[in-house]
């Protein structure tokens, strides 16, 4: 009666740890593979494909539905991720298996016909199977039977993991509209910090260079997100890649809270909170050299804290000269409500707090653009 009871309990241990074969239809170009992953944790990151394949019953599935991505936060373990696929006799068999975000620092794809296959953005750009700012692996698939894919993951940062089956086509279609996206995004960031620049220039007045230096950190930041910095301009720089996203935003949070300070002359109009913002300025220059000399996810973990605390800060801040009708500070209230959404999903996600969506994923980017373009008005 005791072994059956220690069984039973095992099993129950183990419930939802089986996935069934997602089974592609003929008509199928693209489909999110959350749903239909198991995942198994390696804290010590010294498991083989071997022995994973020997623990079958260990993976747990994901239990997330749509096109929720996996989220396993900062996490200093490795994770393997398991799914399996048939195809039918009128399926095509070449697809494309998609890894939708770009700073993981490893990940390793094993193939059902025995490819083994390494990326990641500690690797060189010419490394990738396929040259995208995503990692992408082309993945063939036999008629007869499920085919099991293998994935082994790690990384400093926070560990996003939207996986996804494409049909060559339309993933490049789908790829070339994120691209243009991306461009006028980048563009518009470019053509801001110019246009100030040339303020800058003719005024001398250091508010102009300050929101300059904010629009390019945040640029740098955006493009090591995105991915397309390490696929245009530091392609054979793997080292400064995994570095750009802490120190690229820690930078942006800095001269944010420097363009704080005198966009609303918090040192005459609001003494206390000076105190408070210069603080934090400090703090992010403290999250530059940590992600640095520092472990990386400590910088991480603490950049995203930060820049929660500094949007909340700067809005109440706003919000206080806007009700003693300081000139500006309704629009750069506006404006910094608007990025204070961004960065508090963006924070939250990381830290898996709020679930991986298309909104938490692009929040920090939408609010970004929103609140530059009004913070230019404003100035």
């Amino acid at each position: 009666m005791l072994r059956f009871l220690i069984l039973l309990c095992c099993w129950l241990c183990h419930i939802g740890a089986s996935v069934a074969a997602l089974r592609l239809a003929p008509g199928d170009t693209s489909i999110a593979l959350t749903a239909d992953v198991a995942v198994l944790e390696d804290p010590g990151g010294s498991l083989s494909l071997a022995d994973v394949q020997s623990r079958g019953a260990d993976f747990l599935a994901s239990k997330l539905k749509g096109d929720t991505a996996l989220n396993l936060g900062y996490s200093s373990s490795v994770w393997w991720l398991r799914f399996e696929v048939e195809a039918g006799p009128e399926v095509p068999r070449e697809w494309l298996l998609e890894v939708a975000f770009p700073t993981l620092d490893s990940v390793e794809y094993f193939g059902p016909g025995g490819e083994h296959l390494s990326t990641g953005d500690h690797l060189p750009f010419a490394a990738r199977p396929l040259l995208h700012r995503n990692f992408v692996f082309p993945l063939h698939l036999s008629g007869a039977g499920a085919n099991t894919v293998w994935l082994r993951v790690a990384s400093e940062g926070t560990l996003t993991i939207p996986l996804r089956l494409w049909q060559a086509e339309a993933f490049w279609q789908k790829s070339n509209t994120s691209h243009a996206v991306l461009w006028v995004y980048f563009g518009m960031l470019l053509a801001l910090a110019l246009y100030n620049l040339l303020l800058w220039l003719s005024l001398r007045d250091q508010i102009y260079l300050t929101y300059v230096l904010f629009s390019v950190s945040m640029a740098v930041g955006q493009l090591s997100l995105n991915g397309l910095g390490n696929q245009f301009l530091w392609a054979n720089l793997p080292g400064w890649g995994n570095l750009a996203l802490a120190a690229g935003f820690a930078a942006a949070g800095l001269f944010g809270a420097l363009f704080t300070r005198d966009f609303l002359q918090t040192r005459c109009n609001l003494p206390r909170l000076d105190g408070v913002v210069t603080g934090l300025a400090a703090l992010f220059a403290l999250c530059m050299v940590m992600s640095v000399l520092a472990p990386y996810r400590l910088a991480a973990i603490l950049t995203s804290l930060t820049g929660v605390a500094f949007s909340l800060v700067a809005m109440f801040a706003g919000l206080r000269c806007w009700r003693a009708g300081q000139a500006g500070a309704r629009t750069f209230l506006l404006a910094w409500t608007l990025l204070l959404i961004g960065v508090a999903i963006t924070g939250l996600r990381n830290l898996n707090l709020l679930p991986t969506t298309f909104l938490s994923l692009h929040a920090l980017q939408m609010g970004s653009a929103l609140e530059m373009l009004l913070l230019s008005f404003a100035l």
